[in-house]
């Protein structure tokens, strides 16, 4: 072998040994953003996500509160560096009779006791009218107090269902809960 080629096979060698240094380097130093999206409807139970709903002819208002939800999310340590959490709602209410309002209401804590007393997280507000269903979204950022609940893994969800029927038909259908998302964007340390 002569001494260009050598040099030549050392060069490349060098070249290929600096690229890979200096971009682990480069990955060490710079912000890496990792997405995780969950599933939080997959904590409910499947009997809360759909249900009949009835709110009496003759009542002014009637809240119906489904048993807290306890959320924790196992093994993910990148939601410890949590930097954004973007939430997102859909409900479906397939309203049979009665004309009135109806809202959806949600609510994050740290335990189970105070959960429905904390400052909601997202509210949908429905127009109800008899054979009519009705979709309603919700998209969120969260604020500092919901950040803090995805970094530490674990949290309770409280969701308010609220009626207030307007004629003298009863309000009567049936919620389903199709969609309740969270993307978490976290920094990643890689090295």
């Amino acid at each position: 072998m002569t001494r260009q080629q050598l040099f030549t096979r050392f060069a490349w060698g060098a070249f290929v040994v600096v690229t890979l240094v200096g971009s682990m380097l480069l990955l060490g130093c710079y912000p890496n953003r990792i997405t995780i999206d969950v599933d939080i409807a997959s904590f409910l139970d499947p009997n809360d996500r759909i249900a009949h709903y009835e709110a009496p002819p003759g009542t002014a208002e009637v809240d119906t509160d489904l048993a807290p939800i306890e959320m924790t999310i196992v093994g993910r340590d990148e939601l410890r560096q949590a930097e954004q959490v973007d939430l997102e709602f859909e409900v479906s209410l397939d309203n049979l009779s009665g004309t009135g309002d109806g809202r959806f209401l949600v609510f994050l804590s740290d335990n189970a006791e105070s959960v429905f007393t904390t400052p909601l997280v997202a509210q949908i507000d429905f127009a109800l009218a008899p054979g009519v269903t009705s979709v309603g979204t919700a998209h969120v950022r969260g604020d500092a107090r919901v950040l803090a609940l995805f970094q530490q893994r674990q949290m309770w969800i409280g969701i308010r269902l609220h009626w207030a029927p307007q004629d003298g038909a009863a309000l009567d259908g049936t919620y389903t809960i199709t969609r309740l998302n969270a993307r978490v964007i976290s920094n990643l340390d890689l090295l």
